[in-house]
């Protein structure tokens, strides 16, 4: 079961300058809070975009 849904993802990024939603390859992992289990790779290139956007 995902953490929050597409819907509320896209609600909380409309709120917040400068957010942008992120799905992760998690759908063979249970992987509730910890995304950065199921999908490693594709965790650490989302957190790279973050960290070279704030430059």
């Amino acid at each position: 079961m995902p953490c929050l849904d597409a819907g509320q993802a896209g609600a909380m990024a409309e709120r917040r300058p400068r957010t942008r939603p992120v799905v992760l390859d998690t759908d063979h992992f249970d992987t509730d809070h910890f995304a950065h289990d199921g999908d490693p790779a594709g965790f650490g290139k989302a957190v790279r975009a973050f960290l070279a956007g704030l430059g």
